[in-house]
């Protein structure tokens, strides 16, 4: 057993003494109620549910057979293993982990809250996974995972998210080798994350893509200084900075991030040069520019 199980048994332990509530009723009203989990279960139990598990098998034999596996009842670390639930429940319980802002209007947690809990706290000596507060991190190059896995005899399940595409995947297997982890040789969740997580993504990001503002129509065009031209586009729906005299251009891209009316953060990811100086469109009565300021150097419109 796991470190892991005995401090979520205690810390359920903690919940029920101050609250003064039983740990499975707290859970029941303050967590399962408001996220609408009604098929779902802590510490104890109840017998419709057990009703509903599905049976649960050890791992397959030499012979292809497989046994059952009796029932566990997690008793006194019923809060860090005795949880039952559903893949719809388990969907709103992973949504919770996406949202944002304070708890008014949302219930269970504010959205610090849930950032402080998916941050690492410890990390492994590999550095590729650490914990958080009650979460597992699994470092991987197109965004870490943050979860946490079940194995009960007879069951192996995994509930893991991506917070950067708040993506989650849900894998409930009712096998001791159904191996659904992040890492296991035959991991359901890695496949699903790198097959359909991709492609989700994909879709996601398209949809989520900006639109360029009508107003930044007026600060496209050259513009010279004594020491360089510049050139103000219009790229992939953000406005963007380039030197046009560069053999690659793109190497000198920049993105104008809005801060006011007119002004403009330069952002290029660069450690010198111009990288968060204040980027500002004057104007003249027409309502074109008649110069741009960066710093406190200047730039005029190229004719």
């Amino acid at each position: 057993m796991e470190i892991l199980e005995p401090g979520l048994a205690l810390a359920g332990e903690i919940v029920a003494a101050v609250s003064g509530e039983p740990f499975d009723q707290y859970v029941q009203k303050h967590i399962f109620d408001p996220l609408g989990m009604r098929s779902s279960s802590s510490a104890n139990m109840p017998e419709s549910h057990k009703l509903k598990l599905a049976t649960g098998y050890g791992r397959r034999l030499p012979d292809g057979k497989r046994e059952t596996r009796p029932f566990t009842d997690a008793q006194g670390i019923g809060p860090a293993a005795g949880f039952a639930s559903t893949v719809k429940d388990l969907a709103r319980f992973a949504s919770l982990q996406f949202r944002d802002g304070p708890a008014a209007g949302s219930p269970v947690l504010k959205g610090s809250t849930l950032r402080e809990m998916h941050r690492v706290q410890w990390v492994m000596d590999d550095w590729k996974s650490g914990r958080g507060l009650g979460f597992a991190i699994v470092h991987r190059e197109d965004g870490d995972l943050v979860g946490h896995g079940g194995w009960v005899a007879g069951y192996q399940t995994a509930v893991y998210f991506r917070p950067k595409d708040k993506i989650a995947v849900i894998a409930l297997t009712n096998a001791d080798d159904g191996l659904p982890y992040p890492g296991a040789s035959e991991s359901v969740v890695d496949r699903a994350f790198k097959w359909v997580g991709a492609a989700i993504h994909k879709v996601t990001t398209r949809a989520r893509e900006e639109k360029a503002r009508p107003e930044w129509d007026k600060y496209v065009g050259k513009y010279r200084s004594p020491w360089a031209d510049s050139q103000v586009l219009i790229m992939n729906g953000k406005l963007v900075l380039i030197n046009p005299t560069e053999h690659d251009p793109t190497g000198t891209l920049a993105t104008l991030v809005p801060l006011a009316e007119h002004t403009f953060r330069i952002d290029d990811g660069s450690p010198s040069g111009p990288h968060g100086e204040k980027l500002v469109f004057e104007l003249g009565k027409d309502g074109k520019v008649t110069r741009i300021k960066i710093g406190e150097n200047y730039a005029q419109p190229i004719k």
